[in-house]
């Protein structure tokens, strides 16, 4: 029974030892891959927005709001498709002028989406590693 839990706490320790890393390549993806699709999400929702309201009643202060709302999204999915992009190439050539700017620009779409829950869960769950394994690998 000891050997089982000796060997258990040696496989914690070894994943401990990757996570961090694992972690950042884990969000860079993340950030990319939620970045697209919720732009590609956006811009359907503004498109089918715009022609039914534009349709229906031509309320022109309605499809404004909708417009400005839109591209205020788009423009934080963006911003978090290059965080993931940055992150991930701050990693690879090992800078930390690259990461770091990856790691702001990843702020402002958990933020503008927090509603969603689930961007700003991963978000603070993951910040933490992020921030360990900057300290540690760009020291």
């Amino acid at each position: 029974m000891d050997s089982t839990r000796q060997r258990q706490c040696e496989m914690c320790g070894a994943a401990g030892e990757d996570s961090d890393e694992c972690c950042v390549v884990f969000y860079g993806i993340w950030s990319i891959v939620i970045g697209a699709l919720c732009l590609i999400s956006g811009v359907y929702f503004t498109v089918v927005t715009w022609t039914t309201t534009a349709a229906t009643d031509g309320k022109y202060a309605i499809m404004v709001v909708v417009s400005v709302l839109a591209t205020v999204y788009a423009i934080a999915c963006v911003s978090y498709i290059f965080a993931g992009i940055f992150m991930m190439v701050g990693r690879l050539n090992h800078s930390r002028r690259i990461f770091m700017c990856g790691k702001i620009l990843s702020y402002f779409f958990p933020i503008y989406t927090f509603l969603f829950i689930f961007t700003i869960v991963v978000h603070f769950v993951i910040l933490p590693k992020i921030c360990r394994y900057v300290n540690k690998t760009f020291r």
